[in-house]
């Protein structure tokens, strides 16, 4: 029976394992500044008297700026960031999940004047790039172990020096 149950232990623990694995450098493609199209977001917010969740659209644009050895700063709409948080995703490979890279932005005030939510924990999940001046990014909204897609950028490269 003790033998059994450390064997579930051991199988429990393994999957409560991160499946992803925090950078300790920046890749040099990211190394720069980054400025997104303007694209709509969906805010989710919810109905405390119903718990029904309410969306609200604007569009908004994002700038980024990567740094050695691993700053990343950043507009989001109103909202800004700056964080040393960088995961590369070690769950399902990057050609099936189609995420290379997982930015934390933290806490993030509002993206649009009309956004319901004062304050927000935001990531970035980047795309593997298929070319150096362009990068694909969804915008989420990580709400306990939900990640709620906001909206989808495209960002492209205005320099490879951020001053």
């Amino acid at each position: 029976m003790m033998h059994r149950f450390k064997w579930i232990f051991l199988v429990l623990s393994m999957m409560l394992q991160s499946c992803e694995t925090q950078l300790k450098y920046l890749p040099d493609t990211l190394i720069g500044s980054w400025k997104s199209e303007r694209a709509l977001v969906n805010v989710r917010d919810r109905d405390t008297l119903h718990s029904k969740f309410r969306f609200t659209s604007d569009s908004i644009y994002i700038q980024l700026d990567f740094k050695l050895p691993k700053t990343i700063t950043g507009l989001i709409g109103l909202g800004s960031f700056k964080t040393e948080t960088i995961f590369q995703n070690q769950g399902l490979p990057h050609r099936v999940s189609g995420i290379s890279y997982i930015v934390s932005c933290g806490d993030v005030t509002k993206l649009f004047a009309n956004d319901p939510l004062n304050a927000k924990f935001i990531e970035l999940w980047l795309m593997p790039q298929t070319h150096p001046d362009t990068l694909h990014a969804e915008l989420r909204c990580k709400q306990y172990w939900d990640a709620f897609p906001m909206g989808s950028f495209t960002f492209i490269k205005k320099s490879n020096y951020v001053h």
